[in-house]
């Protein structure tokens, strides 16, 4: 966030601010509200001449493409994309080599609208609206991630793509922006003020960013930036792209959910019936409770008048992870025993079957499968949808995550994660370690948007387990101005 100074505090040149800099900064703001007022003049202007030029099929194409005919010309106006971003595309960007042969007219342009109206009319434009569209014609579509913000006055960006920095003077946007979220947008300069043209009606979240580095990639080297003559060609993949991800925020895909040993989540039931004392089932399947004690898991047993168990809990559990190896042991699934009944819980089927085998070599006869059920995952969601927590209950865990050695508790662990994640691979980095990563400019890229998407999910996650941006920068040394940054690479040629 960008702070701005106060009227009497002192700029760069040692006078006051009021005296220089907010002197300079009226006179952008008279040629900022100039270019609004030209852009305004001209985009109806330019809409007209390519509705007389070329009739309403041109136009229908255009949409047809640019919403992927999910929405009829009909309907258009009533799409929040419609005014802001798709007309500015449509003028600036379209053209008849956009569409599939089969699809063109005779006779429609193969430059933009605003190319063919300007060479057309160059002579009778006043010389601001002329600068106005040869700025707005030399720039790219492009995705910016924002990189300070300030507050009714300006955005910093920068262009994922090609690399450009730019400040655009922005009132609107600049209340509802924020560092690190992303946004689709043309950014033209005309003299020394920056505008954005086209921009997208969503605000991208950071996990975004990687993703987009990706699709660069499948046209460049992974080490290279796009210049913006190519970018510019690229206006359709970027408009299909954006329209992908505001799918995926508008209609959340689940994802594929597997547990630590990589095997897709299916909630599985196995039922044994017992042919033996609840307390000899004990005795036999407590080896698979690594990490913990017989007396311990025995505290919790319920047991009759004469003191004998007739119910116990058997987490089962094995030493280590192999996705996590700061863990000291993982959970597996748990065994309960309830008089002649044996139930195991576990969250995938190769976990039941190996159980199973389990059970049949510890109790042998006196455990007989009874049956084995699978439950679907959005059975189970919609089960714990509906499962009402008490107050009660909600306010004793707020309680117990509230006790100082509780949270004592998380930052050690949060600690231990983050220090093993240093040295894990990670799909997000081209299953580079983040040390790995830090090594090469085009890792560096990816490992500044992945710390910016970390920032950006801890913000509803618990203080203590937050990770440390700043101490895992410093340790994987971003900020060392002897190591090659990628904000900073130059775009291919």
């Amino acid at each position: 966030m960008v702070t701005m100074p106060g009227r009497n505090d002192p700029c760069g040149s040692g006078r006051k601010y009021k005296q220089c800099c907010l002197q300079a900064a009226g006179e952008i703001d008279i040629r900022w509200r100039r270019l609004r007022e030209a852009e305004g003049e001209l985009v109806p202007d330019l809409l007209r001449f390519a509705l007389e030029r070329w009739g309403e099929p041109y136009i229908d194409a255009a949409w047809s493409l640019f919403a992927d005919g999910a929405v009829p010309l009909a309907d258009a106006p009533g799409d929040r994309e419609f005014d802001a971003t798709f007309i500015p595309w449509f003028l600036f960007d379209f053209c008849a080599g956009s569409v599939k042969r089969r699809s063109r007219r005779r006779g429609w342009p193969d430059r933009p609208a605003a190319q063919e109206y300007l060479d057309e009319r160059r002579s009778e434009l006043p010389d601001l609206q002329t600068r106005y569209l040869e700025a707005a014609l030399s720039r790219p579509l492009s995705f910016f991630v924002v990189t300070a913000v300030a507050p009714g006055r300006s955005v910093d960006l920068r262009d994922l793509l090609t690399g450009r920095i730019c400040r655009v003077l922005e009132r609107s946007a600049s209340n509802t922006l924020e560092p690190s979220v992303l946004t689709l947008a043309r950014v033209l300069s005309v003299d020394d003020v920056s505008i954005m043209l086209g921009a997208g009606a969503w605000v991208i979240p950071p996990a975004f960013h990687n993703p987009i580095i990706t699709f660069r990639e499948s046209f460049v080297r992974s080490d290279d930036l796009l210049d913006e003559q190519t970018a510019r060609t690229l206006h359709v993949e970027v408009v299909r792209y954006y329209r992908d991800m505001v799918d995926q925020l508008m209609n959340p895909r689940m994802p594929t959910l597997v547990n630590t040993d990589g095997d897709p989540i299916a909630p599985t039931t196995v039922e044994f019936e017992l042919h033996c004392t609840p307390r000899e089932a004990f005795d036999r399947i407590a080896p698979l409770a690594y990490g913990y004690e017989d007396d311990d898991l025995l505290d919790g047993a319920t047991v009759d008048h004469a003191g004998n168990v007739t119910a116990v809990t058997v987490p089962w559990a094995v030493a280590g992870n192999k996705m996590h190896r700061d863990w000291e042991n993982t959970s597996l699934g748990t065994l309960e025993i309830d008089g002649k009944r044996l139930t195991v819980s576990v969250n995938s089927e190769p976990r039941a079957r190996k159980i199973r085998g389990l059970v049949a070599k510890r109790l042998g006869g006196r455990a007989v499968f009874t049956r084995q059920q699978v439950e679907s995952i959005e059975a189970l969601l919609e089960k714990e949808k509906h499962r009402k927590c008490s107050r009660r209950r909600e306010a004793g865990d707020e309680a117990l995550q509230a006790l100082p050695e509780v949270r004592e508790m998380m930052r050690a662990q949060s600690a231990r994660h983050w220090e093993v994640w240093l040295d894990e691979r990670i799909p997000a980095l081209g299953n580079l370690t983040p040390r790995e990563a830090a090594r090469t400019s085009a890792g560096r890229e990816r490992l500044e948007a992945l710390l910016a998407e970390f920032a950006w999910r801890a913000k509803t996650t618990p203080v203590e387990q937050r990770p440390n941006i700043t101490a895992l920068r410093a340790t994987l040394r971003l900020d060392d101005p002897l190591l090659i940054d990628a904000t900073t690479r130059k775009p291919s040629a």
